[in-house]
């Protein structure tokens, strides 16, 4: 079992070999300018996206990734590379562990209005590869609806909360990726 939170600007990890009763001590990955984090693992592969923090309308969002169970760790990967407001970083690996695919919003850090929902995904092959697709679905998304995923061993999905209007009830739909 894996563990991953932020705290004090900082990413920690920690594991269990022995279904949750005793845990490794935390162990800080990233050292500076972190908040909300995601974690997901298949066989020893450990990928971990987070949020880091430029300025208060700049943050990006990074992922680190492990081959080897959490003994050792990439050095971290920036997804979008703008200075645009880039949060809340959700990620996936496949059930066979062959590929990934994280989420993140993306937009002026003023106004949920300008948010877009973008995806990337790619090999475990080669982590440090990936692709980018902004999603354009209906109404708008706002910074506090995270947008969870999944993959199966061939498919990667996509579950979203939108509201078409500040006055109409959220609806959440599934599409593929």
């Amino acid at each position: 079992i894996y563990l991953t939170f932020a705290a004090d600007s900082k990413l920690y990890f920690s594991k269990s070999t022995d279904s949750g009763i005793s845990w490794t001590n935390p162990v800080v990955l990233i050292s500076e300018r972190v908040q909300y984090c995601s974690i997901a693992a298949s066989d020893d592969k450990v990928i971990i996206s987070y949020d880091y923090y430029y300025t208060s309308n700049d943050w990006d969002t990074h992922y680190i990734y492990s081959s080897n169970n959490g003994y050792s760790w990439s050095s971290r990967v920036e997804v979008a590379g703008s200075s645009d407001f880039e949060r809340y970083g959700k990620i996936t690996i496949s059930t066979d562990g062959k590929s990934f695919m994280g989420t993140f919003i993306k937009g002026d850090g003023i106004s949920s209005d300008n948010n877009t929902f973008n995806y990337y995904s790619g090999s475990t092959a080669n982590f440090a590869q990936f692709t980018i697709k902004t999603f354009a679905g209906p109404g708008s998304f706002n910074y506090d609806d995270f947008v969870p995923i999944t993959s199966t061993s061939n498919k990667s999905y996509i579950a979203y909360s939108y509201q078409l209007s500040s006055n109409t009830p959220y609806q959440t739909q599934w599409v593929d990726a």
